[in-house]
Formats: C-alpha cells, sequence, structure tokens
C-alpha cells in the first residue's frame, strides 16, 4: 500500500501475485535477524569465527545488499533476483514457507483483483521486536475503479 505504482500494477496483472509475495518478503520480511551457533571454525570475509561463537545474522540487511539485488531498497514485484533469505534456505528453510507463501497469496489476490488502489488508513502497529515483527493492526482505505474508498482493518 506504500507503493501505489506497484499496486496499481498488480491490479492490473494479478497474475504477479506470487512474485509481489516474494518481492515483499524480500523487501519487508517477516524475519529480521537470526541467531546461530558456529559448529566449526570458519574464515568469512577476513574475519574467523571459532566453533561455538554466536552468530547474529541480519537477514534484513542480506536482503537488501546491492551485490545481489539490483536496487535494493525500491519494492519492484517485476522483480527477477531470486534467492532472498526471509523464510530460510537449503536445510534451514522455514518449514511453513509454502504455507505463508500461499496464505499470503489467498489473502492478497482478492484485494488486488477487486481494489484498484490502497493506502494506509493510519500508522502501523507493530507487534514482535528485533528479530521478527509483523502488523497488529493494519487500517487500509481500499476503492475499487470508480468507487469511494472503503477502511477496513485487519487485527
Amino acid at each position: 500500500m506504500q507503493y501505489p505504482r506497484e499496486w496499481s500494477l498488480l491490479h492490473r496483472q494479478p497474475r504477479l501475485t506470487d512474485q509481489a509475495i516474494e518481492e515483499l518478503l524480500r523487501y519487508a520480511g517477516l524475519v529480521r535477524i537470526l541467531a546461530r551457533t558456529a559448529t566449526a571454525d570458519l574464515g568469512l570475509n577476513g574475519a574467523f569465527i571459532r566453533k561455538g561463537e554466536r552468530v547474529i545474522l541480519r537477514i534484513i540487511a542480506a536482503n537488501r545488499d546491492p551485490e545481489r539485488f539490483s536496487h535494493p531498497n525500491q519494492v519492484d514485484i517485476g522483480r527477477r533476483d531470486a534467492g532472498h533469505l526471509a523464510l530460510g534456505a537449503g536445510p534451514h528453510a522455514c518449514v511453513g514457507a509454502n504455507l505463508i507463501r500461499m496464505a499470503a497469496v489467498a489473502i492478497t489476490l482478492p484485494l488486488v483483483q477487486r481494489f484498484a488502489s490502497a493506502h494506509p488508513a493510519g500508522p502501523v502497529d507493530w507487534q514482535g521486536g528485533s528479530g521478527f515483527r509483523s502488523p497488529k493492526s493494519l487500517w487500509a482505505c481500499l476503492s475499487g475503479a470508480d468507487e469511494e474508498p472503503q477502511a477496513v482493518s485487519r487485527e
């Protein structure tokens, strides 16, 4: 909703919804940081991590890495760069990742098909902390092509 041009594109081309969800996971992500314990000594870009040391992984920063993603601080639902880390990767992938994706598409697709525009009706009330966060409530004004905006909330 903070990017009306992207909403409009998605409204006109709803087949991009899966790709849009991946972009929103990359850009905003639910998981912000993770902590892991090194299982072996490791040299990484000139730093040395010893076995048993705790490592903080800034997932949100990795998903905005300009060496990995073109224009990383912009939302682009047409983005073809793959490989965000919002739901983990490989053996550390979230077991519910596919369910999260399916639910996000199932919720988003009818909204973008029905409403030509959307914008926040107030500030987002966030819950969670530095590791994981999600909206507690999110008020929005939605309108079709020839309609007055309707205020709705997700709580």
